[in-house]
């Protein structure tokens, strides 16, 4: 799996990404599945929860975006500005339909979908904006803007939380210290006022 930066993320959306595959009159395949979906609250990322805002990749949808297999660039399998990858955001999610090249690689992909070994799908990213709040006692994140790197169909999917996240994530809890610390001491400074005061009665 290439990587190109510590500041790129990875997520998989599960079981609700699962993909599908059509077969035209001309024999020529196209994937279809989503690569996220809006509103879904993920599991534990290492401390706190994330979901994907509407509109998050909006931005994104007018860059080259490539599809991988396994997030690796040298398998690829469609291409935005070629329409061999298309991407569109709707009221679930973000949609990708991939026409696969004629290639050893890709058709042994489409063999293993087919058969249904293979049915998840992920994406890689930046972040260029995201929100951080608690609820029910729980740290959550949205992720509102969203710089799209590419999709991947994945052969075993899974959420990673990466170090930018977990920095962020450290940063809040470290602010919350911070406004906690501060709260107590002037809670204890009015105690201390208000006992003046009842002394001076």
């Amino acid at each position: 799996m290439n990587k190109m930066n510590k500041d790129i993320e990875y997520r998989f959306i599960n079981e609700q990404t699962s993909l599908s595959m059509n077969k035209t009159e001309q024999a020529v395949k196209t994937l279809h599945g989503y690569a996220a979906v809006f509103n879904s609250l993920s599991g534990d990322l290492g401390g706190f929860k994330e979901r994907i805002s509407p509109g998050a990749f909006t931005s994104s949808l007018k860059n080259d975006i490539r599809a991988f297999i396994n997030h690796d660039s040298s398998l690829i399998l469609g291409r935005l500005n070629n329409n061999t990858l298309i991407l569109k955001e709707d009221a679930r999610g973000l949609l990708a339909t991939i026409s696969p090249p004629d290639t050893t690689y890709a058709n042994d992909l489409l063999k293993v979908i087919e058969r249904g070994d293979i049915s998840g799908m992920s994406f890689g990213f930046r972040v260029k904006k995201d929100e951080w709040k608690q609820e029910n006692r729980q740290t959550i994140r949205t992720l509102v803007d969203i710089d799209l790197l590419e999709v991947s169909i994945v052969t075993i999917p899974a959420y990673e939380s990466t170090s930018i996240s977990i920095r962020c994530l450290e940063k809040i809890k470290e602010l919350n210290q911070i406004q906690s610390k501060y709260i107590l001491e002037l809670a204890t400074r009015r105690n201390k006022i208000l006992q003046l005061l009842s002394q001076l009665k």
